[in-house]
């Protein structure tokens, strides 16, 4: 028999990774093997550019698509030719005003984006060449005016 796995509602990857001694590997190739069944393709690999975040997309789709890459290999875009990974995210209800991707806000609470419909809010990121941090811990060390404006791609 199948047992199944309470999670809360709003689940990370890497939450379910780390946790993943909650089921053993028969209990797991089991409901793999029902998924399988269920929706007939299962992809194992994923590209560097299903990873990539395009702001074109709802803010839901955005959150999504970083809760399910979370945390490895991670959703990812740039910020000025530098690849800014984002680990954790969360939606709002704030309508965007500019051009989806384009940095509205940025706080202790974390980095606001404009997307085609909402802001979404970056709380967890990683700049290229620097170590993985909570947002109010990246503003301690930059120019928080410098970024509002910028566009990320």
């Amino acid at each position: 028999m199948l047992e199944s796995l309470a999670l809360g509602c709003n689940p990370y990857t890497g939450e379910l990774f780390d946790n993943n001694h909650i089921l053993n590997n028969q209990r797991v190739k089991k409901l793999i093997n029902k998924v399988k069944d269920n929706y007939k393709y299962i992809s194992d690999n994923i590209t560097k550019e299903e990873e990539k975040i395009s702001f074109t997309k709802s803010s839901k789709d955005i959150h999504n698509l970083i809760r399910g890459l979370s945390s490895v290999p991670g959703a990812y875009c740039f910020l000025s030719d530098k690849r800014l990974k984002i680990y954790r995210s969360s939606q709002t209800n704030i309508k965007s005003k500019n051009i989806p991707g384009t940095i509205e806000k940025i706080d202790k609470t974390g980095i606001y984006v404009n997307t085609i419909d909402n802001l979404i809010i970056f709380t967890d990121i990683k700049l290229e060449g620097k170590k993985r941090c909570l947002v109010s811990d990246f503003i301690n060390g930059i120019n928080v005016k410098d970024y509002i404006g910028k566009v990320l791609k």
